[in-house]
């Protein structure tokens, strides 16, 4: 869903990638099947002078056999998946058939939202879905993962004490409902607030005070 922290996740998996491994990532999924495939083949630092999505599957499929030799994998990543029209699956579909002697020279990440369900549950779309090998819906934080969050990102700051009380972990894990975005939002007007207060730390009663000043998508209802 919204805010839980995908991007994140794909930036942080980019980066732990190794030298071996050839990434192209496309966040604006929303082009034509023309544009789509040349701001492949740019993104992969391809030839782009071509005019047929024919003449780009030969560039193409000539690309990925000079990486499988020269011992390197190829990851196309699609963020914002929700936003791929049908045809574009179906060029999608078409790119993950390339192969050399039954081996997948393409490997393929699809991110979107949970609405990018019902778009693979499409009956014109079932060919893709078929080809999905797994698949894997990231959640909101638990308390738990709410409060380690939260410390983490106070570590990062240099803060070597505990700001927020217990309770006021419990609050904020309360109504962010454990998004990661909303946990920021709340986290950031209570330490602002805390500092206008001269507090030291940040309890309950404040992010509750707090929160009636915010608004934002995943807050129970009767609050902000």
């Amino acid at each position: 869903d919204v805010g839980t922290g995908k991007t994140t996740l794909l930036n942080a998996f980019v980066d732990s990638l190794d030298n071996d491994v050839i990434v192209a990532r496309v966040s604006d999924p929303g082009l034509s099947q023309l544009d789509f495939i040349k701001f492949i083949a740019e993104k992969f630092g391809m030839d782009t002078d071509f005019e047929t999505k024919s003449e780009f599957l030969i560039l193409f499929t000539r690309f990925l056999e000079e990486a499988e030799q020269d011992g390197k994998k190829v990851l196309l990543i699609i963020d914002e998946a929700q936003h791929l029209t049908d045809e574009i699956l179906e060029q999608i579909r078409l790119l993950s058939n390339i192969e050399n002697q039954d081996k997948k020279l393409l490997n393929i990440f699809l991110v979107g939202q949970n609405e990018f369900n019902a778009t693979l549950e499409k009956y014109k779309n079932r060919a893709l879905r078929q080809r999905i090998a797994i698949s894997y819906t990231l959640k909101p934080l638990d308390r738990e993962e709410t409060k380690a969050c939260i410390e983490y990102r106070l570590g990062v700051a240099g803060v070597q004490k505990h700001l927020f009380t217990p309770e006021a972990i419990d609050a904020i894990h309360t109504l962010s409902e454990g998004f990661p975005r909303v946990i920021n939002v709340i986290c950031d007007h209570a330490l602002f607030q805390g500092c206008q207060e001269k507090q030291d730390e940040i309890s309950d009663e404040m992010i509750w005070r707090i929160s009636k000043n915010i608004r934002f998508a995943h807050m129970p209802q009767g609050l902000g």
